[in-house]
């Protein structure tokens, strides 16, 4: 689902980098490992993309070993985020938060799957995930039908 793109939108701008300085991720401190590479940008007087649950102290981990129903249900709910950021963008309206929540939520799903299932494919999601994208293309033939006028 991740658009491999994404990760890498801010990094490539060469005006982003003449004016901006990325606020590096440091796994080794005990924040999660799919918050790399979506550390804040640091401007001239203010910052772009801080996000407390992706780059800040939210993010830290701890010392907790959840069930297996417990991370089904937080993989629901990575999924369910993930998704109404695509819904956002679906309609044309996307920035710095939006983009860092949509690498995160889907990192984080695909961590948890491999704790669930590691190595071997799992169909648990799959009604989900179909349900999900097919309210998203509705929203997206919506927004188009509506910019054409019909």
């Amino acid at each position: 689902m991740m658009n491999k793109e994404n990760d890498d939108l801010l990094a490539d701008d060469d005006f982003m980098a003449e004016w901006f300085t990325r606020r590096d991720i440091d796994t080794s401190q005990g924040l999660a490992e799919e918050s790399e590479g979506l550390g804040p940008l640091v401007g001239p007087g203010f910052i772009i993309g801080s996000h407390s649950d992706i780059n800040g102290p939210g993010a830290e981990l701890v010392d907790f070993t959840p069930t297996r129903a417990e991370l089904m249900t937080l993989a629901y709910d990575y999924l369910d985020r993930y998704f109404a950021v695509e819904e956002i963008a679906a309609v044309g309206q996307s920035g710095s938060w939006e983009w860092r929540e949509s690498a995160f939520t889907w990192r984080r799903f695909e961590s948890i799957v491999e704790v669930l299932s590691p190595g071997k494919p799992i169909t648990e999601f799959d009604d989900f995930i179909t349900k999900k994208q097919a309210e998203i293309d509705r929203v997206r033939q919506d927004v188009e039908s509506y910019r054409e006028g019909t």
